[in-house]
């Protein structure tokens, strides 16, 4: 499959709303954080457990790879990088992620209601 005819089935299916959406995660610990390796590792095994734990009593069915991932960011505090919420959204998301196609919309600043939102469309 190449390029352009991924992204028009993804516009299709964006019109025909045809996609997953989830509208609340908690935001991932940042890969910046000065930690050591194992704070940073249980940071990211809790992380992943909690986002489970939502998907389950969301009762959301993810797509099966390959797919299209849209999020965007809403973050703590003006310099943390959003970029960097994204290794650690697809992790816990998807087992293998190899197929997941990531883009990140431009954030915004939300520090009563940090968050990530998440759009997932089947291509």
């Amino acid at each position: 499959m190449n390029i352009t005819s991924a992204l028009d089935k993804v516009v299709s299916a964006w019109h025909r709303q045809d996609f997953v959406y989830i509208e609340y995660l908690p935001l991932p610990p940042s890969d910046n954080q000065k930690v050591k390796w194992r704070q940073a590792y249980e940071a990211l095994k809790a992380y992943k457990e909690d986002v489970q734990k939502i998907i389950a009593a969301e009762k959301v069915e993810l797509p099966d790879p390959p797919a299209f991932l849209l999020y965007k960011c809403y973050l703590n505090r003006k310099d943390r990088d959003a970029g960097n919420c994204q290794k650690a959204l697809l992790d816990a998301l998807y087992r293998n992620d190899n197929q997941v196609y990531p883009m990140c919309l431009p954030p915004e600043v939300d520090k009563k209601d940090p968050r990530v939102e998440v759009w997932i469309v089947k291509i």
